[in-house]
């Protein structure tokens, strides 16, 4: 069988070719064991429609394969909007997260014969096989079928316990050279699946809930497995020199961290950067840590208000933790890379402030400030429904926009906060060095002014016209 991937991969921060996938990665390669042909179409910018139809003409698929985040599913719809107003008659099923928490809402996309819910490297193999060979689908497990307006709804298997058992995700297929991490030397790896813990902005709470065997939703390779495909990329593109741990928390598993960092500083030993818990930071896994090769920690502050932190979002993570994580890994020359939140619900000017101060306060070397989006299925999104904060404003990524309305913080003051946040914590900083008294004097007047939603509007007014120069002269000079 001939399938095609589409997957819509428009990242606005960057102007490389997207994020490597690395699920369209293992799905790949798996259809590729199974003797299938693959070919993607990686929509990196934004495409019209006589492209897009020529794509799919050209390469004449026996199956679409649409994957897409919330952010991203509105292309979807656009793309099959425009392959049925050609005319063209396709099979298609679309898969990934938004599927999985959203699949009746996918399913009534016209277009969209079919959804794969949950893990597809199973389910989607075998689809393939029995259309291949004529048989029937009605019965497939994880995959939930339209026909004639109804919807089979297929119960779901349990997870894949022996991650080792799947061959590596296929590289190829994706042009790695122009990818955002990739063109920057840095290798993206998966060495484990799934989250143990239960925050309601995040997905995973609402994704382990689906399967039988839910108490084995977090699962690790064998370190054996997971040296040996970083080695094996290693050595047929030399482009790489460090390696970017995506895992949603690395070090988990005391024993398998440190034959982990035994077998990678003896086999690989190029430098990584992985995501972790400020909680499980001890003074056993920093110094781990550093003898592997770390140079940066990525830990999630999301926000510097406890009650936020621990009862809004349910990160069950103290500001000591953090402070002491961060000490901790800043110790042994270990960069601090933090994820944080604008725009949560029920969230005041003032606890955003109190995200810029714990970052000034902990050093923090480089951030990620996102806006707040509520992602169907989770707990935050029912809450957000439930309370009337949700707009039908589209947002297509999370770092340019709020789609909700709060009654606690007015829309300009998130954009601003997102926008002026590494200012903030460098002035907050240079503040901090100040003498007492001078510091909290001018710590009160900052806060006073940057609760002020006026002060919001001129900022954002500021931050559109420097936009506009640069975009008119600034750039242009460059050309």
């Amino acid at each position: 069988m001939k399938v095609i991937f589409i997957y819509p991969n428009i990242v606005n921060f960057a102007r490389q070719q997207g994020l490597y996938h690395m699920g369209i990665g293992y799905l790949s390669s798996v259809l590729k064991r199974d003797g299938h042909k693959v070919s993607l179409l990686n929509i990196y910018k934004k495409i019209d429609r006589e492209m897009l139809i020529e794509n799919v003409i050209t390469q004449k698929p026996d199956l679409i394969a649409f994957s897409a985040t919330s952010h991203m599913f509105p292309f979807v719809k656009q793309f099959c909007t425009w392959l049925l107003g050609e005319g063209l008659k396709f099979r298609s099923i679309c898969g990934g997260v938004h599927a999985t928490l959203a699949p009746q809402e996918v399913l009534e996309t016209e277009g969209i014969d079919m959804v794969c819910i949950g893990e597809g490297e199973l389910a989607l193999t075998e689809l393939c096989g029995r259309l291949e060979r004529g048989k029937d689908i009605s019965d497939l497990k994880n995959i939930w079928i339209k026909t004639n307006g109804d919807i089979k709804k297929n119960p779901i298997a349990p997870l894949l316990e022996d991650l080792d058992s799947l061959p590596f995700p296929d590289r190829e297929i994706f042009y790695l050279h122009e990818l955002v991490h990739e063109s920057s030397g840095r290798l993206p790896m998966l060495a484990s699946r799934g989250c143990p813990y239960n925050c309601t902005y995040c997905c995973n709470h609402a994704l382990k809930s689906i399967y039988p065997n839910k108490g084995r939703f977090t699962r690790y390779r064998s370190v054996e497995n997971v040296v040996y495909e970083i080695k094996e990329v290693l050595s047929r593109y030399p482009i790489f020199k460090s390696v970017l741990f995506h895992d949603d928390i690395l070090f988990l598993n005391k024993i398998w961290s440190r034959n982990f960092i035994n077998l990678y500083k003896q086999e690989v030993g190029i430098p990584f950067s992985c995501n972790i818990r400020p909680e499980i930071v001890d003074e056993e896994i920093a110094s781990l840590l550093k003898e592997g090769g770390c140079f940066r920690i990525c830990i999630g502050i999301e926000s510097g208000n406890d009650h936020m932190r621990q009862q809004i979002l349910r990160r069950r993570i103290s500001t000591e933790q953090i402070r002491r994580a961060s000490l901790l890994c800043r110790s042994k020359g270990i960069e601090v890379y933090t994820f944080n939140i604008v725009g949560i619900p029920f969230e005041k000017p003032r606890d955003i402030l109190e995200t810029i101060k714990l970052n000034s306060e902990i050093s923090s070397d480089s951030f990620q400030v996102s806006i707040f989006y509520p992602y169907r299925g989770t707990e935050l999104f029912n809450i957000s429904e439930r309370e009337g904060f949700l707009t039908d404003r589209r947002v297509d990524d999370y770092l340019t926009d709020s789609m909700l309305h709060l009654n606690t913080l007015y829309r300009s003051q998130v954009l601003m906060f997102r926008r002026y946040f590494v200012l903030f914590v460098r002035l907050y900083s240079v503040i901090g060095r100040l003498p007492k008294d001078y510091c909290n004097i001018s710590t009160a007047i900052l806060d006073y002014f940057l609760t002020k939603p006026i002060v919001a509007t001129f900022l954002n007014v500021a931050y559109t016209l420097m936009k506009i120069i640069y975009r008119r002269f600034l750039q242009n000079s460059f050309l």
